[in-house]
């Protein structure tokens, strides 16, 4: 009995891997983050972070909200494909916040299918409630240690690279969906 679970788990890894790789959705596949911060320091921790634990991704990124809206929007009515997998934004931004970011991309009919990370700063349980309220996908707090960063870092990529179907923007666009 214990063989026949293991070959049914094996064939079932299988079929898993093969699907992702038909699909594009697997872990070869790189991913396009749009950042937006604001903080040039935590800019450069953050990608060296992830270049430190060897993530296959790209980022564009933005200093304030508004100018990430209007790539978003631009890349939306040109060319869906190039719509990023994830979006990782501050909460504390010049000219628009994250939480009126929020609001503007949950109102998009296609933009709202990426999701969105905050990343920042503010532990205050009303910005956290708030966020959610505003259907963030995650809400992650900066760790001031650096190895705990990395690691938050690392449990953020492996978890939206690996456990994550991640929509495909093209199908959506194309009414696919």
């Amino acid at each position: 009995m214990f063989v026949t679970i293991i070959v049914s788990l094996l064939a079932a890894s299988l079929i898993l891997l093969l699907v992702l790789k038909l699909t594009g959705k697997g872990l070869n596949r790189k991913f396009h983050i749009v950042l937006i911060e604001d903080n040039p320091i935590d800019i450069l921790v953050l990608k060296k972070t992830f270049s430190n634990i060897n993530a296959n991704c790209s980022f564009s990124e933005f200093a304030d909200a508004e100018k990430a809206l209007v790539h978003l929007q631009n890349l939306k009515a040109v060319d869906s494909e190039q719509l990023p997998d994830i979006i990782i934004t501050d909460l504390d931004l010049p000219r628009m916040n994250g939480h009126e970011l929020l609001v503007l991309l949950k109102k998009d009919e296609t933009l709202k299918s990426i999701p969105v990370v905050m990343f920042t700063n503010s532990s205050s349980e009303m910005d956290v409630k708030r966020a959610y309220s505003l259907n963030v996908n995650s809400y992650i707090v900066k760790p001031l240690n650096l190895a705990i960063y990395k690691e938050t870092i690392r449990s953020f990529w492996n978890f939206w690279s690996t456990s994550v179907r991640l929509p495909d923007h093209h199908a959506i666009l194309k009414g696919a969906v």
